[in-house]
């Protein structure tokens, strides 16, 4: 039984019924094979595979489907959006993405120029800043909306950040 052949694209093609009988013999269905067997063929199926030669159209369809720099910056972007207010810890997004927080502060501090937990808080200050600006929202509020832990810490913070307290900032910016 051939286990792999190629398609008229080029690309390596696994031959279904050897794929089924693997799957059977995984489940019990059918005839038992030796364990050791079974092991032995997925290590040369693993084998092919990485001794597999690839013509160039198929490399460069596969290198169009990896994640550019770019995709996961906008893929980051967009998570970021969609959950600020829970979370603002840069491990969360790189699990989404699964890549690490390094690599993941390398891809956003190259195509942003700033670190993945810098453009995290700068989403959730600008959002305290708009709710500051444009509701009578009580400032423990934005807080517990935002996802800080106590009111006290989004204050602290805040003033880092701005120089003034949320309160402060309401009264000189209220519109």
């Amino acid at each position: 039984m051939l286990w792999f052949d190629f398609d008229k694209s080029g690309f390596m093609a696994c031959n279904p019924d050897f794929v089924q009988y693997i799957i059977d013999q995984c489940s019990g269905a059918g005839e038992i094979i030796d364990q050791h067997i079974l092991r032995a063929m997925l290590y040369e199926t693993l084998m092919l595979l990485s001794r597999a030669e690839f013509s160039d159209k198929t490399r460069a369809a596969f290198l169009e489907d990896e994640m550019s720099p770019s995709r996961y910056a906008d893929k980051f972007k967009s998570l970021v959006a969609d959950n600020y207010k829970l979370e603002h810890r840069t491990e969360y997004y790189a699990d989404r993405l699964f890549i690490t927080p390094n690599y993941l502060n390398r891809i956003i501090r190259r195509t942003l120029g700033k670190s993945a937990k810098e453009y995290i808080m700068d989403v959730v200050f600008e959002e305290a800043c708009r709710r500051l600006r444009f509701t009578d929202t009580s400032v423990e509020e934005v807080s517990e909306t935002l996802g800080f832990e106590t009111s006290t810490y989004f204050i602290r913070s805040f003033g880092k950040r701005y120089g003034v307290t949320p309160l402060q900032y309401r009264k000189s910016n209220k519109e």
